[in-house]
Protein backbone atom coordinates (compact mmCIF):
# COMPACT_ATOMS: atom_id res chain seq x y z
CA UNK A 1 0.00 0.00 0.00
CA UNK A 2 2.37 2.24 -0.89
CA UNK A 3 1.42 5.44 0.33
CA UNK A 4 -2.05 4.98 1.89
CA UNK A 5 -3.23 7.40 4.12
CA UNK A 6 -6.31 6.55 5.80
CA UNK A 7 -7.91 5.62 9.59
CA UNK A 8 -7.13 2.18 11.24
CA UNK A 9 -10.54 0.48 12.67
CA UNK A 10 -10.99 -2.71 14.35
CA UNK A 11 -13.75 -4.32 13.11
CA UNK A 12 -15.97 -7.41 14.11
CA UNK A 13 -17.22 -9.40 11.75
CA UNK A 14 -19.93 -10.98 13.62
CA UNK A 15 -22.01 -14.09 11.98
CA UNK A 16 -19.69 -14.48 9.55
CA UNK A 17 -19.75 -17.61 7.42
CA UNK A 18 -15.78 -18.29 8.27
CA UNK A 19 -16.24 -16.85 11.59
CA UNK A 20 -18.96 -18.92 12.91
CA UNK A 21 -16.64 -22.19 11.05
CA UNK A 22 -13.56 -20.97 12.48
CA UNK A 23 -14.93 -19.90 15.99
CA UNK A 24 -15.15 -24.06 17.24
CA UNK A 25 -11.33 -23.33 17.62
CA UNK A 26 -12.37 -20.64 20.23
CA UNK A 27 -13.45 -24.11 22.69
CA UNK A 28 -10.11 -25.58 21.98
CA UNK A 29 -7.98 -22.63 22.76
CA UNK A 30 -8.28 -22.99 25.97
CA UNK A 31 -6.99 -26.03 25.97
CA UNK A 32 -4.33 -25.70 23.81
CA UNK A 33 -3.50 -21.92 22.97
CA UNK A 34 -5.03 -22.62 19.37
CA UNK A 35 -4.47 -19.44 17.42
CA UNK A 36 -5.89 -18.67 14.11
CA UNK A 37 -4.92 -15.60 11.55
CA UNK A 38 -6.52 -15.17 8.07
CA UNK A 39 -4.58 -14.36 5.70
CA UNK A 40 -6.44 -14.09 2.54
CA UNK A 41 -9.61 -14.05 1.73
CA UNK A 42 -11.27 -14.28 -1.96
CA UNK A 43 -15.33 -14.62 -2.81
CA UNK A 44 -15.31 -16.52 -6.53
CA UNK A 45 -17.48 -19.00 -8.02
CA UNK A 46 -20.23 -18.42 -5.25
CA UNK A 47 -17.62 -19.70 -2.52
CA UNK A 48 -15.44 -18.17 -0.19
CA UNK A 49 -11.65 -18.95 -0.30
CA UNK A 50 -9.53 -18.56 2.93
CA UNK A 51 -5.81 -19.46 3.61
CA UNK A 52 -5.46 -19.26 7.34
CA UNK A 53 -2.20 -19.78 9.54
CA UNK A 54 -3.10 -21.91 12.61
CA UNK A 55 -0.69 -22.26 15.62
CA UNK A 56 -1.02 -24.36 18.52
CA UNK A 57 -1.66 -28.11 19.38
CA UNK A 58 -1.47 -30.90 16.79
CA UNK A 59 -4.18 -32.37 17.83
CA UNK A 60 -6.76 -29.69 18.62
CA UNK A 61 -5.56 -28.53 15.07
CA UNK A 62 -7.00 -31.67 13.83
CA UNK A 63 -10.24 -31.34 15.83
CA UNK A 64 -10.94 -28.50 13.73
CA UNK A 65 -9.99 -29.52 10.72
CA UNK A 66 -12.50 -32.20 11.69
CA UNK A 67 -15.02 -29.87 12.75
CA UNK A 68 -14.82 -28.33 9.10
CA UNK A 69 -14.48 -31.30 6.81
CA UNK A 70 -18.14 -32.94 8.85
CA UNK A 71 -19.57 -28.98 7.94
CA UNK A 72 -21.45 -29.23 4.56
CA UNK A 73 -20.11 -27.91 1.77
CA UNK A 74 -16.78 -26.56 3.48
CA UNK A 75 -13.32 -28.34 2.46
CA UNK A 76 -10.02 -27.45 3.61
CA UNK A 77 -6.24 -28.73 2.06
CA UNK A 78 -3.33 -28.50 4.37
CA UNK A 79 -0.81 -26.55 2.51
CA UNK A 80 1.86 -26.67 4.52
CA UNK A 81 4.03 -25.44 7.61
CA UNK A 82 5.59 -21.87 7.95
CA UNK A 83 7.26 -19.80 11.21
CA UNK A 84 4.26 -19.08 12.47
CA UNK A 85 2.07 -22.03 12.42
CA UNK A 86 0.71 -24.19 9.76
CA UNK A 87 -1.01 -22.98 6.62
CA UNK A 88 -4.39 -24.11 5.67
CA UNK A 89 -6.36 -22.76 2.29
CA UNK A 90 -10.41 -23.75 3.62
CA UNK A 91 -12.92 -23.15 1.28
CA UNK A 92 -16.75 -22.72 1.98
CA UNK A 93 -20.01 -21.44 -0.04
CA UNK A 94 -20.40 -17.91 0.17
CA UNK A 95 -24.39 -18.17 0.11
CA UNK A 96 -23.98 -18.90 3.94
CA UNK A 97 -23.48 -15.12 4.01
CA UNK A 98 -25.36 -12.87 2.81
CA UNK A 99 -22.69 -9.72 2.80
CA UNK A 100 -20.03 -11.40 1.33
CA UNK A 101 -20.38 -8.99 -1.78
CA UNK A 102 -19.80 -5.91 0.14
CA UNK A 103 -17.23 -8.17 2.60
CA UNK A 104 -14.02 -6.27 2.81
CA UNK A 105 -11.88 -9.73 3.31
CA UNK A 106 -14.06 -11.13 0.18
CA UNK A 107 -13.81 -8.14 -1.86
CA UNK A 108 -11.59 -5.28 -0.82
CA UNK A 109 -11.82 -2.30 -2.53
CA UNK A 110 -9.56 0.63 -2.64
CA UNK A 111 -11.33 2.38 0.42
CA UNK A 112 -11.32 -0.22 2.43
CA UNK A 113 -7.89 -2.42 3.03
CA UNK A 114 -7.73 -5.76 5.30
CA UNK A 115 -4.29 -5.78 7.19
CA UNK A 116 -4.68 -8.19 9.71
CA UNK A 117 -7.62 -10.82 10.87
CA UNK A 118 -7.78 -12.97 13.49
CA UNK A 119 -10.62 -15.33 15.30
CA UNK A 120 -10.50 -14.04 18.86
CA UNK A 121 -13.48 -14.76 21.60
CA UNK A 122 -15.88 -16.34 19.39
CA UNK A 123 -15.25 -13.59 16.68
CA UNK A 124 -13.90 -12.70 13.76
CA UNK A 125 -12.20 -9.38 14.25
CA UNK A 126 -10.24 -7.64 11.06
CA UNK A 127 -7.49 -4.35 11.69
CA UNK A 128 -8.17 -2.37 8.27
CA UNK A 129 -7.18 0.86 6.58
CA UNK A 130 -10.42 3.12 5.89
CA UNK A 131 -9.54 5.76 3.25
CA UNK A 132 -12.16 8.01 5.19
CA UNK A 133 -14.84 8.49 8.33
CA UNK A 134 -16.90 8.12 5.65
CA UNK A 135 -15.90 5.00 4.17
CA UNK A 136 -16.23 3.16 7.96
CA UNK A 137 -20.00 4.54 8.15
CA UNK A 138 -20.51 3.01 4.91
CA UNK A 139 -19.09 -0.54 6.11
CA UNK A 140 -21.28 -0.40 9.44
CA UNK A 141 -24.80 0.60 7.90
CA UNK A 142 -24.04 -2.63 6.08
CA UNK A 143 -23.62 -4.65 9.13
CA UNK A 144 -20.26 -5.00 10.19
CA UNK A 145 -19.62 -3.48 13.84
CA UNK A 146 -16.89 -0.97 14.01
CA UNK A 147 -15.35 -1.87 17.33
CA UNK A 148 -12.69 0.75 18.13
CA UNK A 149 -11.27 3.16 15.45
CA UNK A 150 -7.04 2.85 16.52
CA UNK A 151 -5.85 5.95 14.77
CA UNK A 152 -4.31 7.32 11.81
CA UNK A 153 -2.86 5.30 9.43
CA UNK A 154 0.32 6.65 6.42
CA UNK A 155 1.93 3.28 5.17
CA UNK A 156 5.03 3.94 3.41
CA UNK A 157 6.19 -0.03 3.70
CA UNK A 158 6.87 -0.40 -0.01
CA UNK A 159 10.88 -0.75 -0.52
CA UNK A 160 12.48 1.18 -3.21
CA UNK A 161 13.87 -0.30 -6.50
CA UNK A 162 17.27 0.19 -4.88
CA UNK A 163 16.51 -1.25 -1.83
CA UNK A 164 15.14 -4.49 -3.39
CA UNK A 165 18.32 -5.01 -5.24
CA UNK A 166 20.72 -4.41 -2.08
CA UNK A 167 18.87 -6.65 -0.35
CA UNK A 168 18.94 -9.27 -3.36
CA UNK A 169 22.59 -8.56 -3.69
CA UNK A 170 23.25 -9.51 0.24
CA UNK A 171 21.32 -12.31 0.20
CA UNK A 172 23.19 -13.91 -2.47
CA UNK A 173 26.54 -13.09 -1.48
CA UNK A 174 25.96 -14.14 1.97
CA UNK A 175 25.39 -11.77 4.34
CA UNK A 176 22.51 -13.12 5.78
CA UNK A 177 24.03 -16.94 6.07
CA UNK A 178 24.94 -18.31 8.86
CA UNK A 179 27.79 -18.09 9.87
CA UNK A 180 27.72 -15.36 7.98
CA UNK A 181 29.90 -15.09 4.57
CA UNK A 182 30.00 -11.46 3.94
CA UNK A 183 29.84 -8.01 5.37
CA UNK A 184 29.00 -4.44 4.68
CA UNK A 185 32.38 -3.95 3.47
CA UNK A 186 31.64 -7.14 1.02
CA UNK A 187 28.70 -5.79 0.18
CA UNK A 188 29.76 -2.32 -0.74
CA UNK A 189 32.63 -3.76 -3.27
CA UNK A 190 29.85 -6.23 -4.85
CA UNK A 191 27.34 -3.11 -5.61
CA UNK A 192 30.30 -0.39 -6.29
CA UNK A 193 28.42 2.02 -3.69
CA UNK A 194 30.03 3.44 -0.87
CA UNK A 195 29.95 1.55 2.51
CA UNK A 196 27.96 4.28 4.10
CA UNK A 197 25.13 4.29 1.07
CA UNK A 198 25.00 0.56 1.39
CA UNK A 199 24.78 0.99 5.38
CA UNK A 200 21.86 2.67 4.50
CA UNK A 201 19.97 0.85 2.45
CA UNK A 202 19.82 -2.01 4.12
CA UNK A 203 19.02 -0.73 7.21
CA UNK A 204 16.02 0.85 5.90
CA UNK A 205 14.59 -1.88 3.76
CA UNK A 206 15.56 -4.28 7.08
CA UNK A 207 13.25 -1.82 9.16
CA UNK A 208 10.12 -1.37 5.99
CA UNK A 209 10.53 -5.30 6.44
CA UNK A 210 10.13 -5.41 10.14
CA UNK A 211 7.58 -3.11 10.46
CA UNK A 212 5.60 -4.66 7.65
CA UNK A 213 5.85 -8.35 9.98
CA UNK A 214 4.92 -6.44 13.08
CA UNK A 215 1.85 -4.84 11.33
CA UNK A 216 0.80 -8.37 10.60
CA UNK A 217 0.55 -8.95 14.12
CA UNK A 218 -0.37 -6.02 15.31
CA UNK A 219 -4.17 -6.46 16.00
CA UNK A 220 -3.70 -9.77 17.86
CA UNK A 221 -0.92 -7.84 20.04
CA UNK A 222 -4.29 -4.84 20.29
CA UNK A 223 -6.49 -7.93 21.81
CA UNK A 224 -4.38 -9.33 24.08
CA UNK A 225 -3.43 -5.41 25.84
CA UNK A 226 -7.07 -5.33 25.72
CA UNK A 227 -8.31 -8.45 27.20
CA UNK A 228 -9.49 -6.88 30.58
CA UNK A 229 -12.18 -5.10 28.61
CA UNK A 230 -10.90 -1.24 28.82
CA UNK A 231 -10.58 0.55 25.49
CA UNK A 232 -7.30 2.36 24.97
CA UNK A 233 -6.10 4.13 22.06
CA UNK A 234 -2.82 3.02 20.61
CA UNK A 235 -0.91 5.48 18.82
CA UNK A 236 1.28 3.99 16.08
CA UNK A 237 3.19 6.81 13.97
CA UNK A 238 5.78 4.66 12.55
CA UNK A 239 3.76 3.19 9.71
Amino acid sequence: MPGFRGIKAIVDFNNCTLQNLLSHAERLRKESNLRIHIIRVIREDNRLHAWVRIAGSKSAMRKLLQKIAKTRESYYTIIGETYGGTIVYITVPSKRCGRSTSCPLASPSPRIIPISTVIQDGKMKALVVASSKKSLDALAKKGFQLEVIVGDHESQQSLTNRQEEILMKAFMIGYYSYPRNADLKDLAKATGLSLSTVAELIRKAEMKLIKRFLLEELLIAYIRRDSDGSRERIEDNSC
